[in-house]
Parts: C-alpha cells; structure tokens; sequence
C-alpha cells in the first residue's frame, strides 16, 4: 500500500481549512446516523479526504485508516458512509468559516520548525473549498463583507508553500466580470456606496488571484 499524506503531522494542518464545527453540521446532516465504528465527524472526513487525493480502493483506505486507529471499518463500510455523508462533505467543503489566523500561525510554526508540508492533501482541500465559495459567490447577491472574506483566504493562499491551483476560481471571476460587475458597476455610477466598494474589493479580488483586471485574463481564465 502507497502511503498516504494524512498522518498525524499532516492532519493538524488540514484540520485548520476546515470549519471549527465538524461534529454539529454532521449532527444536523444526518452524516453520522446510526454510525456506530465512525467515532467522530474528522476521522469520516478524514477518510474521504484521503480516499480522494490518493489511488486507493475503499478497502485500502479502510486498512489505512484501521492502522492509524482512526477507525475500524471495511471497504463496504466505508463506501456507505460516504455516501450518506454526500450532502455533508459539500457543506464542509463550501464553508467561509476557515480560521485564517490559525492556518497563518500554523504555517509560521512549520517554516521556523523547517517542517516540510505535505501538500497534496493541503491543496485539494483548500481548492475544493476555494472553488465552491467561488460558485456561491457567482450566485449571491453582492456582498462586499464576503467578498473581502474571500480576498483573505485567497491572500492566504498564495502565500502557501506549494501552489494552490485555482483555474476554476479565475474563470468565475472573469465570468462574473462581464455579467454581474457590470451591473454594479451602474449602481457605483448612481452614487451607491456599498456597490462602489463591492468594486473595489472585486478588482483587488482579480489581482490576487493573478487576472489582470483590465484587459485579457492571466492563465487559464477567460477572457475578461
């Protein structure tokens, strides 16, 4: 069996992209019911975290698991319960809930300590997260309080380690350029002030995620 990139080390640092309330959005979802080998939210988001960065059967990352004494479980098991937790992954993996300030601290401990960051598990887990706020954000009202909170975590993870990629990000962005900036951009024009400052924070939203604002997109975005 390959090894896998969650081992204790690792974890502490995934946990940090992830929202500190686990254990209650599993409760409310149903995603642990009648889940009696599963102790806990983490060790099941764990386990698909670690099923889907690596080439492994269920069955292996079950073995995996076991050995770890996160769990016992089977492959069958396994499949079932992520399957009933489907609703639930999304729900964590589209959350703004991410304590910035703990990840900043975490990483600030890993470069002083020369700790080397496995970063397979680390990016998936902050693209998929990054890549469905982005989709949300495409599809909500303005919001200059959110857009500044996805500013942060952008920042954020840019100043990663290892690359974060966010294609999918950059293309809602330019997507949203020609549509819903647009819009705003007239209410900025009629003197509204949160629609000017919903403006500003989408242009400096585009040059962190490295899309040149005026002109063509940097990368693999389209078009501006």
């Amino acid at each position: 069996m390959q090894p896998l990139p969650l081992h204790d080390e690792d974890w502490e640092y995934v946990r940090t992209l992830l929202p500190a309330d686990l254990e209650e959005s599993a409760r409310k979802t149903n995603a642990l019911q009648r889940c009696r080998n599963v102790p806990d939210a983490a060790a099941l988001i764990r386990m698909a975290l670690a099923y889907a960065v690596s080439d492994l059967s269920l069955k292996d990352v079950a073995a995996w698991a076991s050995a770890l004494e996160v769990v016992q479980i089977t492959g069958p098991g396994l499949f079932y319960r992520l399957r009933e937790a489907e609703g639930w992954l999304e729900h964590v993996l589209a959350t703004e809930e991410m304590d910035l300030e703990q990840v900043r601290k975490l990483l600030e401990e890993a470069r002083s300590g020369n700790l080397k960051l496995e970063s397979t598990t680390l990016e998936y887990t902050l693209r998929l997260t990054i890549e469905n706020l982005f989709e949300r954000f495409s599809k909500e009202p303005p919001d200059p309080a959110r857009i500044e909170r996805l500013e942060a975590i952008i920042e954020t993870a840019r100043k990663l380690p290892f690359d974060v990629v966010l294609w999918t990000a950059q293309n809602v962005w330019a997507a949203m350029r020609r549509t819903i900036y647009q819009q705003v951009s007239q209410r900025g024009q009629e003197g509204d002030e949160e629609a000017r400052s919903w403006l500003h924070h989408f242009r400096s939203l585009g040059e962190k995620l490295g899309v040149r604002v005026n002109g063509a997109v940097t990368g693999h975005a389209e078009t501006a």
